[in-house]
C-alpha cells in the first residue's frame, strides 16, 4: 500500500548526472527480478530489453522537482543503462519503471489508463491525471491497476502512451471518484528525459 506518494518528479530539467557505477552480477539478477515482476506481460522479452550479460551500470541524476508547494526543490533519482542504453528509472523507495521510449516498443508491459481528448493540453504539460478524464466517454480504466502501481497514460485517438505516472488508487476507487488526481505523473511526452533518450544523429 503507498500511502505517501512521490510528488510529481517532473523531467523538466535534468541538471547533472552522478558518476556511473557498474552493477555486479548478482544486483542485476535482484532487478531483473524486480522488473519481471511488475511487468509480468513481458514474458520472455525481458532477456532481450536487457540481456543478462549485457554490462549494466547505474547512475544518479539530479532533478530540478516541481512539488506543488516548494517549486525549487531538488532531489535525485536512480537511472540505469544496459549497454549505454538508458531503460529504466527508479525514484527512492517506488518500482523500477520505463523509460517511454522503451514503453512504447513494449507497450503492452505496463496497465493503462486513458484520458479523453479534453485532457490532451494538461498531460502534455505534465498534469497529474484526474478521475474526471478517465470516467467520461472517453475515457478508459484498467479494471487490474492496484494503488501505487506503475501505469501507462493514453490519450484518446492517440496510439502510443504520451506519459507514465503511479496509481494513487485502485481501479475500483477511479471509477467511482467524482474529482481530483488519480495518476500521478512521473514522465511525460518531450519532457527533459525524452529529450535526453531521444536517438543521436550522427554527423559527417
Amino acid at each position: 500500500m503507498f500511502k505517501a506518494y512521490w510528488c510529481c518528479c517532473l523531467f523538466r530539467a535534468i541538471d547533472d548526472f552522478g558518476v556511473r557505477s557498474q552493477i555486479k552480477s548478482s544486483a542485476i539478477k535482484a532487478l531483473r527480478k524486480e522488473v519481471d515482476e511488475t511487468y509480468p506481460s513481458l514474458g520472455g522479452h525481458l532477456e532481450a530489453i536487457w540481456p543478462t550479460k549485457k554490462e549494466t551500470v547505474v547512475t544518479q541524476a539530479k532533478l530540478k522537482l516541481y512539488f506543488p508547494l516548494t517549486p525549487s526543490a531538488s532531489g535525485v533519482i536512480n537511472l540505469y543503462f544496459v549497454n549505454d542504453e538508458l531503460l529504466f528509472i527508479q525514484p527512492k523507495d517506488k518500482k523500477m519503471m520505463p523509460v517511454l521510449r522503451l514503453l512504447h516498443r513494449y507497450p503492452y508491459m505496463m496497465a493503462h489508463v486513458q484520458c479523453d481528448k479534453g485532457g490532451t493540453k494538461s498531460m502534455l504539460s505534465g498534469s497529474k491525471v484526474m478521475c474526471q478524464g478517465l470516467t467520461s466517454a472517453g475515457g478508459v480504466i484498467d479494471p487490474s491497476i492496484e494503488e501505487g502501481q506503475p501505469v501507462a497514460i493514453m490519450l484518446e485517438g492517440k496510439k502510443n502512451a504520451v506519459g507514465l505516472g503511479i496509481a494513487m488508487m485502485a481501479a475500483d476507487k477511479m471509477k467511482v471518484a467524482k474529482e481530483g488526481p488519480v495518476v500521478e505523473m512521473v514522465h511525460y511526452l518531450c519532457d527533459g528525459l525524452w529529450n535526453y533518450t531521444a536517438p543521436k544523429i550522427a554527423h559527417a
